[in-house]
């Protein structure tokens, strides 16, 4: 019988307890005729054991062992062999609601959608959840409340567009047919590119304000692991910017005024992209990105004009490095210094004191 759902669990040392909890409410779906895929990213701690312990006794449970080599390699490589109808990602630290499946395996049905998006639970979020409660992505569910929402290509709403990627299912005919994969080698925001990939490219998107997932806020999960952070996230964040740029860009995406307005207003947002703190560093990475990205088919007047002003002086800054060729130490000082006091005057929470350079 073919599986009509395919769970995807990357597993890399997650604490035994949040790990079986995510495990059980994979396995108590109500949906039948499921497959759970989980990767084991070269565990150190006796994850795996775990796992293959869940495979023997469920013949839902299939596992994958793999050298580490990130979260990214781990869902892709759960995707080559899924057999499912549909993909739904599921992290090792967090849980879903035993009717997750059944609900939204069934709007994607009634409406034949590539994407199935529903929204998160209010417990165990933290102060992530506090932070973004009520804005940005969830705004889009507070819109369809107590009904589906039906969005059609293209879809370029940056609350939605980088939303993560866990949070619904994807077609597994629309993954393979426009050969979708989560960028190797980017392990931070990996999901929110995923996102932004698909769906400028989905036919059909549907919303649903249910709450079916449950984000736990694990410490040592890798986005907090602060060691790791240190030395890979801002290269991280600056590989997945540019690899999502060339994406949009390859598949004529730029060619929608509002995909270059909400791919800037992204861009400038992110917190690991200010642009002085890396600068102060020398970054060579940094400084490559900016000259790439800077294109004129996405810096036209009529699109920054349509962003805030403390944007449209990030950006100008941003512009300003990627035509920087060499300048002495103090002439660049004092031009970085120059541009960040009228960010300051703007929007002082963007930049720390420069002074103390």
């Amino acid at each position: 019988m073919e599986k009509i759902l395919s769970i995807i669990i990357p597993v890399y040392n997650t604490p035994q307890n949040l790990l079986r909890n995510c495990l059980e409410s994979a396995k108590n779906q109500t949906l039948k005729n499921i497959e759970i895929i989980c990767v084991d990213d070269g565990s150190t701690d006796g994850s795996g054991k775990i796992l293959d312990e869940y495979a023997k006794s469920d013949p839902k449970f299939k596992v994958i062992h793999q050298e580490n080599s990130g979260v990214s390699v781990a869902r892709n490589n759960a995707m080559k062999i899924a057999k499912g109808e549909y993909i739904k990602f599921l992290d090792s630290d967090d849980m879903i609601d035993d009717v997750a499946a059944e609900k939204s395996y069934n709007v994607a049905k009634e409406y034949d959608a590539d994407i199935v998006k529903y929204c998160l639970k209010e417990v165990e979020m933290g102060e992530w959840f506090k932070q973004f409660e009520g804005k940005g992505w969830f705004k889009q569910f507070a819109e369809c409340i107590d009904r589906p929402k039906v969005m059609n290509t293209p879809v370029f709403q940056r609350d939605l567009l980088f939303g993560p990627a866990w949070a619904g299912l994807y077609r597994n005919k629309f993954i393979k047919d426009n050969d979708l994969n989560f960028f190797q080698n980017v392990y931070y925001r990996e999901d929110s590119y995923f996102s932004a990939v698909c769906l400028p490219k989905a036919n059909k998107v549907v919303l649903l304000p249910d709450q079916l997932y449950t984000y736990k806020n694990n410490p040592i999960s890798a986005i907090h692991n602060t060691a790791r952070q240190a030395k890979h996230r801002q290269s991280s964040v600056f590989l997945g910017i540019k690899l999502l740029y060339d994406n949009w860009k390859s598949c004529g995406h730029f060619k929608h005024d509002i995909a270059k307005i909400e791919f800037l207003h992204w861009l400038l947002s992110i917190d690991d992209f200010k642009l002085f703190d890396v600068f102060q560093g020398g970054s060579a990475q940094f400084n490559k990105i900016c000259r790439e990205i800077m294109d004129p088919e996405l810096l036209q007047d009529d699109v920054i004009n349509q962003l805030p002003i403390k944007e449209k002086i990030k950006l100008k800054s941003i512009m300003w490095i990627a035509n920087l060729k060499t300048k002495p130490r103090k002439a660049l000082d004092d031009s970085i210094y120059s541009i960040s006091s009228k960010i300051k005057q703007v929007s002082p929470e963007l930049l720390p004191d420069h002074r103390k350079w």
